[in-house]
Formats: structure tokens, C-alpha cells, sequence
């Protein structure tokens, strides 16, 4: 019999109206402490997305065509008020973003399921002793985005139920 992947809150713990779970969710927003973002998820077809992006590379900016090539990771969140239960769908997608007017995205490449992703990104700097290095600028983990969003639907006295797929 295959084991039951989704989350229970501990015994006791009250629940939660999905009001609040939606506002304690946003309320995870805070762009000097993490490298993502929550937001209401209606034009992706969710309730709310827990999203993070980031630019590969840039190219063309001497001969005027300029593009990035960019990544864009979503955990895309359903809630079933009447079983109080939070689903979720992780999305990765590459894209290729043209910088001319209007700009315009071409999708390169994409998967979904339950993903892990962890990126760290460094650039030249400088010591304080005025020596060149390279300097940790930006450092992203799936795993710590999923963990702070199920423990606070947890919280809320929710389970998290991971999927492959988007729930019909």
C-alpha cells in the first residue's frame, strides 16, 4: 500500500478560516529576508502562487537586439476549504525574455510536479581589504519556500497534500 504523501497539522491545533491561511500566506512577502514572492495565483489557474525568478544571462546589449534568458519557479497552491487542505504543484519554466518594444517571451523549456531547486549566484567584488573575490549576491532553496509554506498551513491547522499534476 503506498504511503499517504500528504502533511497533517499536530492533534489540537484549531483551523483555520482559508481567509487566514490566505493572509498568513501573503504575509510571508518580505523581499529583504527572502528571494520570492506570494501572490494571488488566478491568472495561473491557482489560488495563490509562491513564485521565484531569476536571469541567467544577458545578451546582445552592444548590438542593440538584447535578450535574457530567465527561470521562473512556482509552487502553485489550491485550497479545498470543505476537506481543509492545501494542494500544491510545483512549475518550473525557462524562457527567453526579448527586450525590444513590446517586449516579448518565448518559452524554452518547462516541468511540473514536486521539483527541487537551489541556485546560488556570485559576482566580482571586493574585500575590505580592497581585493578582488567573488561575493555570494543572491541564494534561492525549493525546499526552504515549500518547508515555509506548509509549516504555516500547518499552522493554520491545514494539511499539505504535494502533487504531480494540477488538481481538476
Amino acid at each position: 500500500m503506498p504511503k499517504d504523501p500528504a502533511l497533517y497539522p499536530v492533534a489540537g491545533v484549531p483551523v483555520r478560516t482559508p481567509q487566514d491561511l490566505w493572509a498568513a500566506l501573503l504575509a510571508l512577502n518580505d523581499p529583504a529576508r527572502h528571494p520570492y514572492t506570494v501572490r494571488a495565483g488566478f491568472a495561473d489557474g491557482a489560488d495563490l502562487v509562491a513564485e521565484y525568478r531569476r536571469v541567467l544571462r544577458a545578451y546582445g546589449t552592444l548590438t542593440g537586439r538584447r535578450r535574457q534568458e530567465c527561470e521562473e519557479f512556482q509552487v502553485r497552491m489550491w485550497f479545498d476549504p470543505a476537506i481543509h487542505q492545501v494542494r500544491s504543484v510545483d512549475h518550473m519554466t525557462g524562457y527567453t525574455l526579448t527586450l525590444t518594444d513590446p517586449p516579448r517571451r518565448r518559452t524554452t523549456s518547462w516541468s511540473r510536479g514536486q521539483l527541487y531547486q537551489k541556485h546560488t549566484t556570485y559576482e566580482w567584488g571586493r574585500t575590505p581589504e580592497g581585493r578582488r573575490r567573488f561575493v555570494e549576491t543572491s541564494r534561492f532553496d525549493s525546499g526552504v519556500l515549500k518547508q515555509a509554506l506548509q509549516s504555516t498551513a500547518l499552522a493554520h491547522g491545514w494539511s499539505w497534500l504535494p502533487l504531480t499534476r494540477p488538481p481538476s
